[in-house]
């Protein structure tokens, strides 16, 4: 795969500045671009095949550094949300847990009060029925 660049040259900050193309051919398709490393100088030939290879390491370095912070900030986001999803469902467990405890105190209220009543009517049947 071919991937077209277009990096900003200026020789220093007083210099007229251009957009240069740089053609980067075989490039993997499977991957991604994060960024360019530029380095340059003014004599040809500056930089060894050595130099060159530490640069490509330290781009690769970078490149993993700048891959790690951004899956660190997607897990930090997924983090919130599912902490946030716990919360909704932990809040409305409770509220289902608190509304059917009510619900069996009531039922158990009603069931005392209906048993005293029973109690008590039961007893006047007695009492009644005693003192014929």
């Amino acid at each position: 795969m071919n991937i077209v660049l277009k990096i900003w040259r200026q020789r220093s900050a007083e210099a007229e500045g251009k957009f240069v193309r740089y053609e980067v051919e075989g490039a993997d398709p499977r991957g991604s671009l994060l960024g360019a490393l530029d380095v340059q100088s003014t004599i040809s030939g500056a930089f060894s095949e050595a130099d060159v290879a530490v640069l490509q390491t330290m781009a690769d370095q970078i490149a993993v550094a700048i891959q790690n912070a951004l899956l660190y900030e997607e897990s930090l986001r997924r983090f919130a949300e599912i902490e946030a999803t716990n919360r909704e469902s932990t809040r409305h467990a409770w509220q289902e847990f608190i509304h059917d405890q009510r619900a069996t105190l009531e039922v158990k209220a009603q069931s005392q009060l209906d048993f005293a009543r029973l109690r008590s009517l039961t007893s006047r049947s007695n009492r009644q029925h005693h003192s014929r």
